[in-house]
């Protein structure tokens, strides 16, 4: 829970989303965000695989781990159908 508190305003930071904007990305309220990151409470399965997607699938995760040469706008665009994909299979199976 430490490593999830400590970790969760790094990530969150460095992709320059708000607690406000990080809340929206993943369908939950900025006050849930401020209470995962001071290690109250950790997050259920849900918002573990919607943070994980956000922090993973993010363009702006694509820049920061990839050349920009290597990425193409074919990337970019599949982005929303993967997390579409993601977010219909999580709720499918009711994680």
């Amino acid at each position: 829970m430490k490593q999830l508190a400590a970790n969760l305003p790094t990530l969150r930071k460095t992709l320059g989303f708000t607690q406000s904007e990080l809340a929206e990305q993943i369908g939950t309220t900025r006050q849930s965000i401020a209470v995962y990151e001071s290690g109250k409470r950790i997050p259920g399965w849900t918002v573990t695989v919607a943070l994980l997607t956000v922090f993973i699938f993010s363009q702006k995760t694509l820049v920061l781990l990839f050349p920009l040469d290597i990425l193409s706008n074919d990337i970019f665009d599949a982005i929303p159908t993967l997390n579409n994909y993601v977010e219909k299979n999580i709720q499918n199976r009711n994680l």
